[in-house]
């Protein structure tokens, strides 16, 4: 006798298909690695609270357990499952970003205020893990509404353009140059071809420009035939 499995559920009680596996693993990783690192930072406290010891070790644990929280926040929202009609705060969104700011070497202004599919919220993110990239010596991101879409833009005095990374995204080389080879992806880069996947399953096209001091990337809303 054969079962025709149409959905299952992610560890925190999320009904999703299954056609992702690997978002069902991000999103065990995280629901697995949560609890320890909560208990890491309540410890770091209560040695702190008692003890009244302040002393550099202290913080480099406390400041360790921040980074590693933000991010798996981050990590869980942008690579983990979705669930159809699942909506997303701007509240929820704001404070995720300032949290990951922290830990950071640039900011971000989320200047979105309504609610937004979790899904579109799960582009935003990728998007913005695919600017970070280019931030390596800080800079900002400014993440805004489009009549049709999204815009997120970069912007610092210096950035770090790896063009076989974002020749994928279609960001036009300099005037002059050659079109750069699309670079394969690595574990540090997964989010550009996902990126991509996401975009093309949920309708929208990804575009991107850049200067000397910019990077926008513009993922617009298809009209899909009925």
């Amino acid at each position: 006798m054969t079962h025709n499995i149409t959905t299952t559920m992610s560890p925190d009680g999320m009904q999703v298909s299954p056609d992702d596996p690997s978002a069902l693993l991000v999103a065990r990783l995280c629901h697995d690695l949560a609890s320890p690192l909560g208990a890491i930072g309540n410890g770091v406290e209560l040695l702190d609270m008692m003890s009244g010891f302040d002393g550099p070790e202290l913080k480099l644990v406390g400041a360790s357990v921040r980074l590693a929280t933000a991010r798996l926040r981050l990590f869980r929202m942008a690579f983990g499952p979705v669930q159809d009609g699942q909506m997303t705060g701007a509240a929820e969104v704001r404070a995720l970003l300032q949290a990951h700011d922290e830990t950071a070497r640039f900011w971000s202004d989320y200047a979105i205020d309504r609610d937004l599919p979790r899904g579109h919220v799960k582009l935003l993110l990728l998007g913005l893990m695919c600017l970070e990239t280019a931030l390596a010596w800080g800079g900002s991101v400014r993440i805004s509404a489009t009549p049709d879409g999204y815009e997120l833009c970069a912007v610092a005095e210096r950035l770090r353009l790896d063009a076989g990374l974002w020749a994928a995204l279609g960001c036009q080389a300099e005037s002059g140059a050659a079109p750069a080879p699309v670079a394969p992806p690595t574990a540090a880069t997964i989010h550009f071809p996902l990126l991509l996947r996401q975009a093309s399953e949920q309708g929208f096209a990804v575009t991107c420009s850049q200067s000397a001091t910019s990077l926008v990337l513009r993922l617009r809303q298809q009209i899909r035939n009925m």
